[in-house]
């Protein structure tokens, strides 16, 4: 069996959570399958945490998401033969970091487990740059009301 999620790693948990969620894969036989999002819902996860009366859990910093990220990033790359990882995001920093962490592992950059992704019309550049690597690459697109999906595009 596999099992989809997507992590949103400006959460403050995003890190615990993904190895949470690896650990019960490899526990529990099955393949994980991880989309790597830096996040698209700030503005309604906090809004939300008032509403309910939780604390924010959104990290406090932009650099706190980008250590998280990367954090997610090692955390998959180390795993790769238990779980499939779309590296999602339009960060150049984070795709040149990524790859090189990549050939530090020695991964074949066409291993089936590996993906990157950008938003279809977004980012193309950086696709192309997976793709010149020898990379697997996906192009998605929002799909659903006009109001749920905008978050997505800002």
């Amino acid at each position: 069996p596999i099992v989809f999620n997507t992590y949103q790693m400006y959460l403050k948990d995003g890190p615990e959570r993904l190895k949470t969620d690896i650990t019960n894969a490899k526990a529990n036989g099955y393949h994980l399958g991880i989309k790597l999002v830096r996040g698209a819902y700030m503005v309604s996860e906090r809004q939300r945490s008032k509403l309910k009366g939780y604390t924010d859990p959104i990290n406090s910093t932009i650099e706190e998401t980008h250590a998280n990220y990367e954090k997610g990033v090692e955390s998959a790359l180390n795993n790769l033969d238990s779980v499939g990882l779309i590296i999602a995001s339009h960060n150049e920093d984070t795709i040149s970091s990524t790859i090189t962490k990549i050939d530090e592992l020695k991964i074949d950059h066409n291993n089936p487990n590996l993906q990157f992704a950008q938003l279809y019309g977004m980012g193309d550049h950086l696709s192309l740059l997976c793709l010149h690597h020898g990379f697997r690459v996906y192009k998605y697109v929002p799909f659903g009301p006009f109001g749920l999906t905008t978050p997505y595009l800002v």
